[in-house]
């Protein structure tokens, strides 16, 4: 009896704390794990930069994308942007990622026939924005750039989404981002934080990109910042914001710039959704927001449980998402409206897309940076 008093103590007294306690008091609890794995990933990286073990390099310009947290920092934005600037700049650019969350393993090359089952969500949403690149996927990023120069040989630039730690392959740059709103100088490492390594390999990066910045002028405190990322003196520093764009609807593509009018039903399997449940906030009177896990794979069960809080509002009403949970959606649901199928109307669900806000100045430093670096490696090779 004295031992169920005591843990009927211990869940009351737990209850009784606020979440940020609660959070402290496990991280304190999961230190000797993260103390074992910041040991283990600082031996992998010395390993690398001693040579001991071999990074392999390509006669290709090579731009990696990557954060040292387990995600959220919004890669796939900066890919998108980095791979606009090339096409602008007349590259033939390729995007190579993992795939995370896909049902399929080794490389796969997209086309027309490819869902997001079978790459993943972020390299579909990018293959869908872009159709005239090319978009692959591979967990072993060397094999991966050796296939995509094998079956695509007009390709000269490729562009690395999340590899920072695959140190297998050495990117000729390296822009690594991080969370203004959770900075790798305020993280812990694994399973303690969200870090993947120790803040000192922030120092394999050319550029350090913070991301999510409430806003971009002249009032953000760059320098205080910049003293708190710790950059070397080769290595520059940008800051960029995320920005909103209208919404747009999932059954014929068209925008809808005015979303007041509406009660919204949003949801998402997003890291990091506290900007888009803002959004959503500061944009409709009446809403209701349903998360689930990141790269949340929808189930039948999970659509008929959003059509049934989607009931639940009054008036005139739509469901909003984010562009890379619809990209996941999409493929499930049927083309046209089936009142007999308990499933979602693609006519009442809009999804979002979102891209980065920038400084001017900085964001004219930073395109000349990455098209100078493609320049000289293209040039040298």
């Amino acid at each position: 009896m004295w031992t169920a008093v005591c843990r009927l103590w211990t869940v009351l007294f737990f209850l009784s704390l606020p979440k940020r306690e609660i959070l402290s008091f496990l991280r304190f609890l999961l230190l000797p794990f993260a103390i074992l794995y910041g040991g283990i990933t600082a031996l992998r990286n010395f390993l690398y930069d001693t040579g001991i073990l071999k990074s392999h390099s390509f006669n290709v310009p090579v731009i990696g994308i990557g954060n040292l947290s387990t995600g959220g920092t919004g890669k796939t934005p900066m890919a998108e942007y980095i791979i606009q600037l090339l096409l602008d700049a007349g590259y033939k650019p390729a995007l190579l990622s993992r795939g995370y969350g896909r049902k399929t393993k080794g490389y796969m090359l997209a086309n027309a026939a490819t869902n997001a089952e079978q790459i993943g969500d972020e390299p579909y949403q990018i293959f869908r924005k872009f159709s005239n690149i090319t978009v692959a996927v591979c967990e072993d990023r060397v094999e991966g750039i050796k296939s995509i120069q094998r079956d695509r040989n007009n390709v000269n630039v490729i562009v690395l989404d999340d590899c920072f730690q695959h140190r297998r392959l050495h990117a000729g740059f390296y822009i690594l981002l991080t969370d203004y709103n959770n900075p790798y100088y305020c993280d812990f490492l694994l399973p303690a934080g969200n870090l993947r390594e120790g803040i000192s390999g922030r120092k394999r990066a050319n550029i350090v990109l913070m991301t999510k910045c409430p806003y971009v002028d002249t009032d953000l405190p760059r320098a205080n910042l910049i003293a708190r990322l710790k950059p070397l003196h080769q290595q520059q520093v940008f800051f960029t914001g995320m920005k909103y764009f209208h919404a747009i609807s999932a059954s014929n593509n068209e925008n809808l710039s005015e979303l007041r009018a509406y009660s919204i039903l949003g949801f998402s399997g997003i890291a990091h959704p506290e900007s888009f449940i803002s959004f959503i906030k500061n944009n409709s009177f009446t809403y209701k927001h349903l998360s689930f896990g990141d790269h949340h794979d929808y189930t039948d069960k999970d659509l008929e449980y959003i059509a049934m809080e989607f009931d639940k509002l009054q008036g005139p009403k739509i469901i909003l998402t984010t562009e890379k949970d619809w990209r996941r959606l999409e493929n499930k649901l049927p083309p046209t409206y089936d009142k007999n199928l308990k499933s979602l109307d693609r006519r009442t669900i809009y999804y979002l897309p979102i891209g980065m806000r920038w400084d001017a100045m900085e964001k004219r430093n930073f395109d000349l940076k990455i098209l100078d670096n493609v320049r000289k490696n293209t040039t040298e090779r």
